[in-house]
């Protein structure tokens, strides 16, 4: 017994589809992106050059052949 394929998905209806959930979605990925841009505002300067020299010091071992993070002995 041979199977029918199913029909081919209409392109014009997907596409309404995709644009909908775009829009729907849109006030949503404005929302989150002000909130996180807030948050990164409110941070202090010693925190952004703090979370900055990390990354940095990371990146510098990366590029130097060790791991990224080292394990301070405390004083």
């Amino acid at each position: 017994m041979k199977y029918m394929k199913p029909p081919a998905p209409d392109r014009q209806n997907t596409r309404i589809l995709r644009l909908a959930h775009q829009a729907v979605t849109l006030p949503f990925v404005f929302a989150a992106a002000c909130c996180a841009w807030l948050f990164r505002r409110c941070r202090s300067d010693e925190q952004l050059r703090a979370s900055d020299q990390l990354r940095q010091s990371r990146v510098r071992r990366g590029l130097r052949g060790l791991s990224p993070d080292h394990v301070k002995r405390p004083a």
